[in-house]
């Protein structure tokens, strides 16, 4: 298990899982727990004034509180990140964000330049705006999309179409990553509303088609 230490007890740092801030110097917080390569989910950097010399985010990982962690640690465990979408339409965007490492704003702002935006239905009812994406930032996905069999059949990296309905003659979908750390089978859902947007409960998931993610 790695154990990220926090600073000394005058920096004051309150994990309350609430307010996500700081707050009194005489509460000490016990530190983040996790084991090499858990999925966590990377929250905001903290920006207090006391000049630490790692940058330290507040993080998330199933099972345990909540609290923050030096990104060093993180980095060298090479933890797993998972985006949360911050627009009610915005799965397709975050799903590129995760894929690409960057954060729901560096992606949202990455598809705004494009002529991309969340309210715009055909980033959830058509393929196209997230392959430019990806192709935009260099990554290769396959041309189609394959039907859906099992998870087993599934290659190591891959989008993913949940939560199919049809309307208007048109099929909609909600967008996820498929992944695998160490062996083990991920699902990165940015849905804001779920309790944990690392999924494992496959059986709950019914995807119609993947698009396989090309290794660089």
């Amino acid at each position: 298990m790695l154990t990220t230490d926090p600073p000394a007890a005058e920096n004051g740092i309150v994990q309350d899982g609430l307010s996500r801030r700081p707050r009194s110097p005489q509460r000490v917080p016990q530190p983040i727990t996790f084991a090499k390569g858990a999925p966590l989910l990377i929250g905001e950097r903290y920006q207090g004034p006391e000049g630490w010399d790692d940058d330290w985010f507040f993080c998330r990982t199933p099972g345990q509180q909540a609290g923050w962690g030096p990104l060093a640690n993180l980095e060298e465990k090479r933890v797993l990140n998972a985006v949360v979408q911050e627009e009610e339409a915005g799965c397709g965007i975050a799903a590129v964000a995760n894929i690409l490492g960057k954060s729901y704003a560096e992606a949202k702002a990455m598809a705004n330049g494009m002529g991309i935006h969340a309210g715009d239905r055909r980033l959830w009812s058509d393929t196209g705006y997230v392959r430019r994406m990806l192709a935009a930032a260099g990554v290769e996905v396959a041309a189609g999309e394959t039907p859906f069999e099992s998870w087993d059949g599934l290659p190591d990296l891959a989008l993913l179409s949940i939560k199919h309905y049809r309307e208007g003659g048109r099929d909609f979908w909600h967008w996820v990553v498929f992944t695998r750390r160490e062996g083990e089978p991920l699902v990165l859902d940015s849905a804001a509303y779920l309790p944990a947007n690392i999924r494992r409960d496959f059986a709950e998931m019914q995807p119609k088609w993947f698009i396989e993610v090309k290794p660089a």
